[in-house]
């Protein structure tokens, strides 16, 4: 079986059309065509079936993407490390951020490693958890730092962790429930106004499955936002409750706002550095690692040696 088949294969159903694929590929579509078809062949099942907007794989082509999806991204790795060696590519870093990191250590490691590092080049993602580890096991990010993910669920990835925080609804100081002299009882703060991440976000998952485990309802947001500026000005601005990591009250953006006294739904979580088990790191990501890992105690792995 050829490397480049499965390739074509995956592009084309990406695309969900051949001839888009083609467009990417620099193909032209009857090759991509034949190419497909002699895959087909070689394996006996048809892996893609054509529809009147395009195609869409069948069970058998979705499985094979499926797995052979990690072959791919090894193959990547491998002609991206070549490339570096022979001196033919550049020295650029993907990393994918989480909103408190964004705001917090990896501007300024960042910025450092620019002043030191002429040319360096990095390019940052920013999102939630899920979307983000999803980009890295694509190929599409280096590394990610963010909350890190449970054990069961990381078996393909390393963990690297730099910190322990905690998620907590916030309010502005000058809200009603602010001055309650005793600990918030989560059923009060159904009745005001949420700001929250997208559903599917770690934090989002976790406060609904507090609020399940009392038998409450999970709260329904007035905004969802993957902006933590965004939310910090509307919570700032309204009755408006949030919950996000305890961190993110540093920020100069989060003045006037404050962490409820809500212990029901206090919960901490570990955040640090995720990158894919094997894979190959450009010196840049190394190199802004490394700096992370410096910046909270950490030590640095054999295979970050020389980054900095």
């Amino acid at each position: 079986m050829e490397l480049r088949r499965l390739e074509h294969l995956r592009r084309a159903a990406e695309a969900g059309s051949l001839s888009a694929a083609a467009g990417q590929l620099g193909l032209s579509q009857p090759a991509l065509t034949k190419s497909i078809r002699l895959l087909e062949e070689e394996l006996g099942v048809p892996l893609l079936e054509r529809r009147a907007r395009g195609v869409v794989p069948t069970p058998y082509g979705a499985a094979l993407l499926r797995r052979t999806h990690r072959v791919g991204t090894l193959l990547d790795d491998a002609l991206r490390e070549i490339a570096a060696l022979r001196g033919g590519a550049p020295d650029e870093a993907a990393i994918g951020a989480g909103p408190t990191w964004l705001r917090e250590a990896l501007p300024e490691v960042i910025a450092e490693a620019v002043r030191e590092r002429p040319g360096l080049r990095v390019r940052v993602e920013a999102g939630f958890d899920d979307g983000l580890l999803r980009a890295l096991r694509d190929g599409r990010l280096d590394a990610v730092i963010a909350e890190l993910p449970p054990a069961e669920e990381s078996a393909d990835l390393d963990l690297l962790p730099l910190a322990t925080d905690d998620l907590v609804v916030v309010c502005r100081r000058d809200h009603p429930l602010a001055r309650a002299k005793r600990a918030v009882a989560p059923a009060r703060l159904l009745s005001h106004p949420w700001a929250l991440a997208p559903r599917g976000s770690r934090a989002r998952t976790r406060l609904a499955a507090l609020f399940g485990a009392r038998d409450l309802p999970a709260p329904q947001p007035a905004l969802e936002t993957a902006s933590t500026g965004l939310l910090l000005r509307f919570v700032a601005a309204s009755d408006g409750l949030g919950f996000i990591a305890r961190a993110t009250l540093r920020a100069p953006d989060a003045a006037g706002i404050i962490a409820l006294n809500v212990p029901d739904l206090a919960v901490a979580r570990r955040s640090g550095i995720v990158t894919r088990s094997g894979a190959w790191l450009p010196a840049s990501a190394r190199d802004i690692l490394s700096r992370l890992l410096l910046r909270h105690g950490r030590p640095i792995p054999d295979g970050y040696a020389n980054a900095t």
